[in-house]
């Protein structure tokens, strides 16, 4: 029976029949890949001591990076393709823009041929290829809490792209086969949403503002309209008071 701890499973093997010896056995995973480090544990009189440090440093020496817990290993072949994608994102950056080829002189008179111009021709848009995806997949662990609250503060589809220079759809296309294509990319996404309830809200403190403009307005006009009916009942009572001395 498995008891995971920490990242780090805990399991009762039988002896083999070709000579496997059993006992207690620790075993990790790489977060990448289906690779597996596995160590039998050592027999101890008291307690047993930390597993994280009786497993990770073991797994270190066999070459696994363990920087994070056993949570987050990378196997040796992981950290190999990571590496070389890191090393090429470098080199790429450190290349120079070529020297431009100096226009040919022309004598006077010389009419130089201009190229044709192709039209409707538009550049494909680049594919991701293993190494970028390594280093997305790597950058999203580090800044990515889980499928359901999304990213940590700050961080966003966009922000992630441009701290590695590649398009953001790479990322968003790394981010949905991980986490799933339900999850949140970041606050762009919410971005269209964000507008319109701004554009109700505003919308909404408008007709708030007209509303009491026109209970202001209503009000002083009952008050004028009250004022004329005194008036007008003043005057009826001065004619009925007149037609009754007239006789």
């Amino acid at each position: 029976m498995m008891e995971p701890v920490k990242g780090i499973e805990r399991y009762t093997r039988r002896p083999g029949p070709g000579g496997e010896t059993g006992g207690s056995y620790y075993r990790i995973r790489c977060r990448h890949c289906s690779s597996v480090f596995e160590r039998k544990a050592r027999k101890y009189s008291g307690p047993p001591p930390d597993l994280e440090g009786e497993v990770l440093p073991e797994a270190k020496k066999a070459g696994w990076d363990v920087l994070h817990g056993a949570r987050r290993a990378m196997c040796p072949g992981c950290r190999g393709v990571l590496a070389q994608a890191k090393a090429k994102k470098e080199a790429k950056i450190m290349v120079t823009k070529p020297t431009p080829t100096p226009k040919p002189r022309t004598e006077p008179g010389e009419v130089v041929p201009l190229k044709p111009a192709v039209a409707g021709k538009a550049e494909a848009p680049p594919s991701m290829d293993i190494d970028a995806a390594f280093l997305i997949r790597d950058k999203l662990g580090e800044v990515y809490l889980d499928a359901q609250r999304g990213y940590g503060e700050g961080w966003t589809d966009k922000k992630v792209a441009e701290s590695l220079t590649v398009p953001r759809d790479w990322v968003r296309q790394v981010r949905c086969k991980v986490y799933g294509a339900s999850s949140a990319g970041g606050a762009e996404d919410f971005a269209p949403v964000l507008n319109e309830a701004r554009a109700v809200l505003a919308a909404a403190k408008d007709l708030t503002e007209q509303g009491l403009k026109v209970q202001q307005e209503v009000a002083v006009f009952e008050r004028a309209r009250g004022e004329v009916l005194a008036q007008v009942g003043r005057l009826e009572r001065r004619l009925a008071d007149i037609e009754k001395a007239v006789g």
